[in-house]
């Protein structure tokens, strides 16, 4: 897989460990889902379809915490979705909540505008809360391939599982790929720390094999 085959290389969810892994083989303009977590496919479909219309709306959003201390955890309740790295704890929940909103629809916009003008994209998906059949993540690929019937449009899933060691494809037909990733034993996971409970060392190796990167 060529990485110059593709306008865009898109990272769709679930968690931001996905946008990680992607820039150590490419940099990757910020697009909206590099601050999100809990993207199901379900929401990606939804967001997509709709250009992000109503999607994170203000009126919904919530502080959880104070995040890494620099910027609030916040929460999306209609959605249960989360951001990330984006509110700074320097003013009060709301205030950054009010002062730093313009910034999360610039992305939504960024991120439809990159999609509107690239021809072929590539999406990359790291599910780990969600399970999804090998049937299930076809079902979802056709479903966003039919919001932009001109465009190519190719998917990679990684899919973490317990019984797996290191990281091995297990589809890989008509432009959509599904591997099967290994997941930390939850006593060995520190669920603060993305390098952990993403499996970082694993999943970036799996997108280098992909791209053939040799660094």
């Amino acid at each position: 897989m060529k990485m110059e085959n593709y306008d865009l290389l898109l990272p769709i969810g679930e968690r931001r460990h996905m946008c990680a892994a992607l820039k150590d083989a490419c940099p990757v303009p910020a697009h909206i889902f590099n601050y999100l977590g809990g993207i199901s496919l379900d929401i990606v479909y939804d967001s997509l379809l709709t250009g992000f219309k109503d999607f994170l709306l203000k009126e919904n959003l919530v502080v959880i915490n104070e995040g890494d201390n620099k910027h609030y955890f916040v929460k999306d309740n209609m959605l249960d979705v989360r951001i990330s790295h984006l509110f700074k704890t320097r003013l009060a929940p709301m205030d950054s909540i009010d002062k730093y909103y313009p910034i999360l629809q610039y992305l939504m916009r960024k991120t439809r505008n990159k999609i509107i003008h690239s021809q072929s994209i590539l999406c990359l998906h790291a599910t780990q809360t969600f399970s999804y059949s090998v049937d299930e993540f076809i079902y979802w690929s056709e479903k966003i391939r039919k919001i932009f019937p001109s465009k190519k449009i190719d998917f990679v899933f990684f899919s973490y599982n317990d019984a797996e060691t290191s990281y091995h494809s297990i589809y890989s037909k008509n432009g959509i790929t599904i591997y099967q990733i290994a997941r930390l034993p939850i006593n060995e996971c520190n669920w603060n720390d993305m390098y952990y409970w993403g499996n970082m060392p694993v999943l970036r190796m799996a997108v280098k094999d992909i791209f053939k990167c040799e660094n």
